[in-house]
């Protein structure tokens, strides 16, 4: 048996919960190209659940991103614009912040250290 056919897909769990009128998308685990398309089926979700959409992307348990992840951030961030919403996201840590800084996108997202408590995002 090959060693591609023996690799397993890397782990991650996601969850949809409401926080203060902000839908938040808690993500743990690995992000990559095998489970970036799971997070952006709940980021969709999070998107529909109030108009326009605030949604809270907490990444804080995230232990490896790449640039499949990096996409869906992107992808969900110009949804949530084009919404007249807006995606932020919550607890990055060292690797994601650097490569969020490296990528340019910490220019586009706006990055927290928790959660919003209201409405308008402010803490």
């Amino acid at each position: 048996m090959s060693s591609a056919a023996a690799a397993t897909p890397p782990d991650a769990s996601f969850e949809v919960s409401v926080h203060g009128g902000w839908a938040v998308v808690t993500v743990e685990g690995e992000l990559d190209v095998y489970t970036a398309p799971r997070l952006e089926a709940y980021l969709a979700e999070a998107l529909g659940l109030r108009t326009p959409p605030l949604v809270a992307l907490e990444v804080s348990a995230l232990r490896f991103c790449d640039s499949a992840g990096l996409n869906a951030f992107l992808r969900g961030w110009k949804r949530a614009q084009a919404l007249g919403g807006r995606l932020v996201l919550v607890g990055p840590t060292g690797r994601l912040t650097s490569l969020l800084r490296i990528t340019g996108l910490d220019q586009n997202l706006d990055i927290l250290d928790e959660v919003p408590v209201d409405l308008s995002g402010e803490r």
